[in-house]
């Protein structure tokens, strides 16, 4: 992406290097059920990490979800559970196995406490895959 313009007011932004997150989001079919809502690679948006850093959010830590605000204004990211529960929100319509397994990961009431061990498993997996955190 080229300049604050052409960042989209909502987006989820997450390590297309993750498998966990890919699964999750290919599993959410966000992009079909969603099609106002850019799903991005952060290896792919170096500008949008940098701004997101300046504001203190950094998507080595979680995945960031960010919806246009009704009085135009960007409201701030939702990261960690709160990000996945949004994801979980989004993409509730859909066949009940998969709206259990979204549950499971987004909507469940330990979704805080499983976030660092998801957030754990990522980091070994790109690891594992030879890449680096997002830089």
């Amino acid at each position: 992406m080229t300049g604050h313009s052409a960042i989209p007011s909502s987006f989820v932004l997450y390590d297309g290097e993750c498998p966990i997150c890919r699964a999750y989001l290919a599993l959410s079919s966000l992009r079909r059920l969603r099609p106002d809502i850019a799903v991005l690679h952060a290896r792919q948006e170096p500008e949008l990490i940098a701004d997101l850093r300046r504001e203190g959010f950094d998507v080595n830590d979680s995945m960031i979800v960010r919806l246009a605000g009704l009085d135009g204004r960007p409201p701030l990211p939702l990261t960690g559970g709160d990000a996945t529960r949004m994801i979980h929100d989004l993409a509730a319509d859909g066949g009940a196995s998969r709206r259990l397994a979204l549950w499971a990961i987004g909507g469940s009431p330990w979704r805080h406490a499983l976030y660092p061990y998801l957030r754990a498993m990522r980091n070994l997996l790109v690891s594992l895959r030879g890449k680096p955190l997002v830089p």
